[in-house]
Formats: C-alpha cells, structure tokens, sequence
C-alpha cells in the first residue's frame, strides 16, 4: 500500500500492512541514491516506468526447496533459471509469525527456508 504521509506509518503498522511504502519520502530517497551514484537513474528508470520489470515477492518453494541448507548464490542462480533477478528475502518465523526482510545478502550467507518465506525478485512477468 501507499502512504502520503510519514505520520500514517503506524496506522499502516496496527491494521497489520506488511509491505507500504512513504510516498513522500521516495522522491527524496531515490534524488540522494542518484545524487551519490549517476548510474543508478538507470536502474531506477527501469523499475518506476510503467514498461518493463517490477518488484515481486515470489514463493521460495518455486526456486529452492524448502528445509535445506542453501547460500544465496544457489538462490541467484535459481532466480535466473526462471528469469528473475534475486534481490533479496522475506523470511518468517514459523513459532511467531513475525517477518524480517534482507536485501542484498552476500553471496556466501547460509539460509534455510521455510514454506511460507519469500523471494524478493526483479522480473517482467
């Protein structure tokens, strides 16, 4: 969901929204990133035009099986059989429900999945 207003955050927290984001702070977010680095108005072009690749939260089952020990690099390499893009996770704990959301890990870095965890991925479809 889109929030106009930094203020709203915990609205969006107590009625349970997972995934909103501050449309007010976006703009001064993405002009620092640019500001920083040229090479990314690039990046950032592709993902806010209305063509081309989004953001998508897929299942983790679709790309590594669940249980087993993997590092991030399988899960890339996975992502890029199914034509994706692996940005990063979205885990949850299976006693408390609670999610945590890591974006670019190392390659190297160990996890191990649960059913209900997803991957973050650039694709177009």
């Amino acid at each position: 969901c889109e929030i106009r207003k930094s203020a709203n955050q915990r609205l969006a927290e107590i009625v349970g929204a997972e995934n909103f984001v501050v449309s007010s702070n976006i703009a001064s977010l993405l002009a620092t990133q640019i500001s920083e680095n040229r090479i990314l108005s690039k990046v950032f072009n592709e993902l806010l035009c209305t063509e081309g690749s989004e953001l998508y939260m897929r299942p983790i089952y679709n790309f590594v099986k669940v249980g087993e020990k993997v590092n991030f690099d399988t899960v890339i390499e996975a992502a890029a059989r199914n034509k994706c893009i692996a940005l990063g996770v979205r885990q949850v704990d299976s006693v408390t429900k609670n999610a945590t959301i890591k974006t670019c890990p190392k390659r190297s870095e160990i996890f191990e999945f649960g059913k209900d965890d997803t991957l973050i991925v650039l694709s177009e479809d």
